[in-house]
């Protein structure tokens, strides 16, 4: 028999923190937030210009730069080398974590542990106090630090008290960040784990099509918390018959699988997921929605966590 779900151990493997995205750029430039200087030069030699850039706290920037004669020149402070200092990079992509307290007297202490693709896992504590909705904001310090940016990861909650945890997401446009584009939540899974091996969910898709306004990216998380690797095969249930792909999830990893680049499902393909392993595991969801040839800013973003499926 499965054991009685606990309310001090829970699972979310659907975490990430946007920012300087790789091969995001429109026109050549990073969506990141873009900050132009126009000089208007109406002699008839170039001149040589001096920019210094200050701030609140860190010390100030010089640049060397010109202007040619009888021109007005946009300088693209955003590509200055070295960069300047960018207050929003802490902002462009929200990953909370929240942790309830309900009881009115005792607090609560929990371990936070994050497991990562190619690298070990990470752990750090948090106080919830009692009847606090304790907020740990993961894309800001000293939890950046532990996640990184524009990198997956999972997320295991153990506590010595009962506690209710939340995962919020939002992803911003890139010059916008007070107002997200795409935002959800996930309530983790509650463990512990015992026998849950296979996990399913039923509305698989992704497409990229230039006959459709939007592209649509599947991510598949399947995260292995436990002290040895594990075999698992994902099985996609399409209109033409099942599909299946194997991989491997090391000790303490989470496994991604980004569907649309394994070209086993056709673009536009509505499927079904099944994902099984030889120990337990948990399986999420993701899908990001794109404008198709736009700006490469998440137009909408969901998370499904999949359900367990114990077959007898």
């Amino acid at each position: 028999m499965p054991a009685e779900p606990s309310q001090r151990e829970w699972y979310c493997c659907d975490n990430y923190v946007s920012d300087r995205h790789p091969g995001l750029e429109r026109d050549g430039h990073p969506l990141t937030g873009l900050d132009w200087l126009a000089v208007l030069n109406p002699g008839d030699v170039a001149a040589a210009l001096g920019l210094t850039a200050y701030f609140v706290e860190a010390p100030p920037a010089t640049y060397e730069l010109s202007a040619p004669p009888a021109r007005s020149t946009l300088v693209e402070l955003h590509r200055l080398e070295p960069a300047l200092p960018r207050s929003d990079e802490n902002l462009l992509g929200w990953d909370l974590l929240y942790l309830f307290n309900p009881d009115a007297r005792e607090p609560v202490t929990a371990t936070v542990r994050v497991y990562f693709e190619d690298r070990p896992p990470v752990a750090f504590e948090r106080v919830a106090q009692p009847w606090e909705k304790l907020r740990t904001p993961m894309h800001l310090p000293p939890y950046r630090d532990h996640v990184g940016v524009n990198t997956p990861y999972g997320l295991r909650v153990t506590s010595d008290r009962p506690v209710f945890p939340h995962v919020t997401r939002a992803e911003y446009e890139s010059w916008d960040e007070h107002n997200p584009t795409a935002m959800y939540g996930i309530t983790p899974y509650r463990g512990p784990l015992v026998d849950e091996t296979t996990w399913c969910y039923a509305d698989g898709f992704w497409q990229d099509s230039l006959e459709h306004p939007w592209r649509e990216e599947e991510w598949i998380h399947v995260l292995n918390p436990g002290a040895s690797p594990t075999r698992a095969s994902v099985t996609f249930f399409t209109e033409d018959g099942p599909r299946e792909h194997a991989l491997d999830v090391g000790a303490e990893r989470l496994a991604v699988v980004r569907v649309e680049r394994l070209g086993l499902v056709p673009s536009g393909a509505h499927y079904g997921v099944r994902v099984r392993a030889t120990a337990p595991i948990v399986v999420q969801q993701t899908r990001r929605t794109f404008e198709q040839g736009g700006a490469r800013w998440t137009r909408s973003t969901s998370g499904t966590l999949a359900a367990p499926w114990r077959e007898r």
